[in-house]
């Protein structure tokens, strides 16, 4: 029972009053992967209702915006199914690959913010546009 915590060095044996801090970072990371389920849920259910709504007002040119939402969901998903499984099963390649799943995210992430941006940018400037041109 006496085994190393998942984020130990290779090798390392931990003596009996360090593994609660193991026992800690692996109850932590189950945390993780709890919220990152939940988090892909929540990003699904915002694509399907958002693609609802574009169907319903047919600017169906909007959902390739959403898809990459989309793509975003299902590398949370993902993560949190590898860190589960890391967990359950004390592997620490798998682990990694979590991991790299997360870096996924991240990049997506940071595109999706770039278009949100471009669009609020767009959105601003026909907005200003359309009250400059607008006679009282």
């Amino acid at each position: 029972m006496n085994q190393a915590p998942l984020d130990a060095p290779m090798g390392f044996t931990p003596a009996e009053d360090e593994r609660p801090a193991g026992t800690w970072m692996e109850t932590y990371w189950a945390d993780i992967a709890r919220w990152a389920k939940f988090l892909s849920y929540a990003i699904g259910g915002f694509f399907l209702w958002t693609c609802y709504q574009e169907f319903k007002s047919h600017t169906a040119i909007m959902i390739l915006f959403f898809i990459p939402a989309a793509v975003l969901g299902y590398f949370c998903y993902r993560f949190a199914q590898m860190l589960e499984y890391a967990l359950a099963q004390g592997d620490q390649l798998l682990l990694e690959k979590a991991f790299q799943q997360l870096r996924s995210i991240l990049i997506l992430a940071l595109i999706l913010a770039t278009f949100w941006l471009y669009d609020s940018i767009v959105d601003w400037m026909l907005a200003l546009e359309t009250v400059s041109t607008h006679v009282y």
